[in-house]
């Protein structure tokens, strides 16, 4: 993933986590980005399951594989919205919690069954065609191409 490519990432989660939060919360309002840093959190975990994360949990440190870490934080976040609905806030914004985790979850789905790069693909079709001076300038002096575009 490179630099665009993770900001486009962030964006992305950072709307649907927000979205998510306000379709459950519509008189509400939520300004952060805990649901990108969920859904950065599940994609790894998705792509690593067996690589271990530490929480702190009222100051006792906890060790866990990534896929268990992200059960527990989907529990915890179901919970946190069900507590939410019924009338038990804590002040904590679990229905972006869960957006994020859904999100990364969901993103890294469509990048295993192919369907990312398949939608990459046909997309690029669109792209709007440069001119013959800015081609020429991404090419150098030998005629090959100073970067290869994925």
């Amino acid at each position: 993933m490179n630099d665009m490519t993770l900001a486009a990432y962030c964006v992305f989660a950072g709307v649907f986590a927000n979205a998510f939060f306000v379709k459950m919360h519509s008189d509400g309002s939520c300004i952060g980005l805990s649901g990108v840093t969920l859904s950065l959190l599940a994609l790894d975990a998705k792509l690593h399951p067996s690589k271990e994360i530490g929480f702190l949990i009222r100051f006792i440190p906890i060790r866990l594989p990534a896929q268990y870490a992200l059960t527990g934080l989907l529990i915890w976040s179901i919970l946190g919205m069900m507590a939410t609905m019924n009338g038990r806030s804590d002040g904590v914004a679990h229905a972006t919690h869960f957006g994020g985790l859904i999100f990364g979850i969901g993103f890294y789905e469509l990048m295993n069954r192919g369907i990312w790069r398949r939608w990459r693909r046909s997309w690029k079709q669109f792209r709007i065609p440069v001119s013959g001076r800015k081609v020429r300038a991404l090419m150098g002096r030998n005629g090959k191409r100073l970067h290869s575009r994925n």
